[in-house]
């Protein structure tokens, strides 16, 4: 049984004109992946992917597969703060946006016996997942055995108050 911590993408990247890779991409600042990209890191952990509303499943080991910026998400934006090149996914989007990732994971993992570390918020897995189920979730092709936040909705919170936990995460001592 492998771990397998999977990471929700940021709204924050680097600078339109180049190409990154994955785990470089949203790797810009004030962004909270760095964060959460290291509280991955902490975690005795076999893979780390990062879920990209539009590249699907990124592996942070790879080194050759460079992705450009791209202004697209899962989670509902107010009027206000759309702009006019954000492309909000829905529902129907999500659905075969989760649909993509199941099958993508099932060719990089064994989604029965791995299990799975969430460092994302509910858009993400809300289609892979039954929504009946919070701590212990077993289903047909996925199993998830644990949730970096399980306390509340991860996207709920504002940015400074994900990266505030997630630096009280990084500073816990591990659970032997």
């Amino acid at each position: 049984m492998a771990k397998v911590v999977l990471i929700g993408c940021t709204k924050r990247k680097k600078p339109y004109g180049n190409k990154y890779i994955a785990r470089e991409l949203y790797d810009a600042p004030r962004s909270s992946f760095p964060l959460k990209y290291m509280y991955a890191k902490l975690q005795q952990h076999d893979k780390i992917f990062i879920l990209s509303a539009k590249y699907h499943l990124m592996d942070t080991d790879d080194e050759e597969t460079k992705y450009e910026p791209y202004n697209t998400t899962l989670c509902d934006v107010p009027l206000k703060k759309r702009t006019p090149d954000l492309i909000l996914l829905n529902r129907q989007e999500r659905i075969e946006w989760a649909k993509i990732i199941l099958k993508q994971l099932n060719t990089k993992c064994d989604l029965l016996h791995d299990e799975f570390l969430l460092v994302l918020g509910q858009r993400y897995y809300e289609n892979m997942i039954p929504k009946t189920q919070c701590d212990e979730i077993k289903t047909t092709g996925l199993s998830i055995h644990k949730y970096a936040f399980p306390s509340g909705d991860w996207t709920s919170l504002k940015d400074g108050k994900q990266k505030k936990v997630l630096r009280n995460k990084i500073k816990e001592p591990k659970n032997e």
